[in-house]
Order: C-alpha cells, then sequence, then structure tokens
C-alpha cells in the first residue's frame, strides 16, 4: 500500500504540474476513488472464492452422501458371492428334505442380501449374452462361438457391482470370438 501512495503522489505531482488548477481535495478524491476500487475488486474476487467453495463443499457433501457406503459394500460383495456359491452347490432335485430346507434358506438369505444391496444403490451386473463392455467387465478368456457375435459375453465367472454410477468390482466373463 505504500507504493501505491507515493505512486499517486507522483503521479498527483506529475498532474499539478501538467494542471496547477487541480486542489488538494481534487486529488485525494481522485485517490480515494482509485482506493475504493480496489477494494472493491478485491471484494468481489473473495465472494466469488468464498461461493466457490461453497459449491465444491456442497459436491463433496453429496458425493460422502451417495458414495460413503462403498467400501462397506465391497466388503458385503464376498458374503454374497458365497451365499451365491452355496446355493449352486445343492441341486434342485435333492431328495434328502434338509438339504432342501438348507437350499430355501440360502435362497431367502440371498434374496434379501440382494434387496438389501439394491436398496442401498448397489446392482449386480450379470451380463450374459450382453456385448463385452471394458469399463463393466473384465474378460478372463475368449472362446470362439459360430452362434454368437464376436465380443458378446457367453459366461460370467464372477458378478460384477454398481453402485449408483461407479463401478464397484466388473464382472469376470468369458466371451466370444470368430470362429477361424
Amino acid at each position: 500500500m505504500p507504493e501505491k501512495v507515493e505512486q499517486t503522489q507522483e503521479n498527483n505531482q506529475e498532474n499539478n504540474q501538467e494542471n496547477p488548477e487541480l486542489t488538494v481535495q481534487q486529488v485525494l478524491e481522485e485517490d480515494y476513488k482509485a482506493t475504493i476500487e480496489d477494494l472493491n475488486d478485491k471484494m468481489l474476487r473473495a465472494m466469488a472464492e468464498a461461493q466457490n467453495m461453497r459449491r465444491r463443499a456442497d459436491i463433496d457433501i453429496q458425493n460422502a452422501k451417495s458414495f460413503g457406503i462403498q467400501s462397506f459394500a465391497k466388503d458385503l460383495l464376498s458374503v454374497t458371492d458365497n451365499l451365491f456359491r452355496a446355493s449352486e452347490t445343492i441341486s434342485d432335485e435333492e431328495s434328502d428334505p434338509k438339504l432342501k430346507s438348507i437350499k430355501e434358506g440360502i435362497e431367502i438369505t440371498k434374496r434379501e442380501m440382494l434387496n438389501a444391496l439394491e436398496r442401498n444403490g448397489v446392482k449386480r451386473l450379470e451380463p450374459i449374452g450382453e456385448a463385452f463392455d471394458p469399463n463393466l467387465h473384465q474378460a478372463i478368456s475368449q472362446i470362439p462361438d459360430a452362434n454368437t457375435a464376436p465380443g458378446a459375453v457367453l459366461q460370467v465367472l464372477q458378478a460384477g457391482y454398481i453402485l449408483k454410477d461407479r463401478l464397484l468390482r466388473p464382472a469376470l466373463v468369458v466371451v466370444s470370438k470368430a470362429v477361424e
């Protein structure tokens, strides 16, 4: 600020030499106007910065609300996979009533787990028959298949999951390729 005062005083002296009619009052008014313009500019910049910070904070809060359960949901994916594996180990034609009731209990638990995940924005990806999407799927191998288009998902080895619009885990898939 002292530099500005010196510069203003030098400008005022030059103006006084060029135009001796300027009074001290006019010089002070010009100095005040320059100072006011400078302070207004600083205030506007500070207000804009504060508004940008509020906007960024709002976005961070929204992301925390939407994706705060991400690590918890990832932990539940292995539990869900185990429920699917347990369900697949007992055949539907099993004659033992105890095994049938165990399979029924596993199926109910599996459905409840998927419903709980879906209520919290987690969706299961089972892309059989869909085109391979590297953003959602991870190809483990390719198999030549004349019945499907090249690049179609033939088999899902491990289901993938999405939380809202963010990938939690890609689906591990086997993809078709053209027959040579």
